[in-house]
């Protein structure tokens, strides 16, 4: 039983290169060459368009959330006891220094 294993893989192997060999590629018809480099060319920037459209738009929420953060974080401690516009103005300015050096904003 082994030996008819062994022996039927390679035959296989053979029939699979056979058939392989066989379906070569045509030639492109005359008029068609060149044809997917087009509209490879045409459908690419309406890609990358919404590619870069989604990550802008996730920016957008992340800076968005960053600054509802802070401002949450500044109404938190006004709501604690910081009761002068002293110490949240201070607050304000920490929690903006904070994005900035994270790089969310300029």
């Amino acid at each position: 039983m082994p030996n008819s294993f062994v022996r039927a893989v390679p035959q296989a192997l053979r029939r699979h290169l056979d058939r392989a060999r066989s379906r070569r590629r045509r030639p492109c018809p005359p008029g068609e060459a060149g044809a997917s480099a087009v509209e490879f060319a045409l459908i690419l920037p309406v890609f990358l368009l919404l590619v870069m459209g989604a990550l802008q738009f996730g920016w957008i929420l992340f800076v968005r959330h960053e600054l509802y953060a802070a401002a949450q974080q500044i109404c938190r401690q006004l709501a604690l006891g910081a009761d002068t516009a002293a110490t949240a103005t201070t607050a304000l300015q920490r929690e903006m220094a904070r994005l900035r050096t994270s790089g969310t904003l300029r």
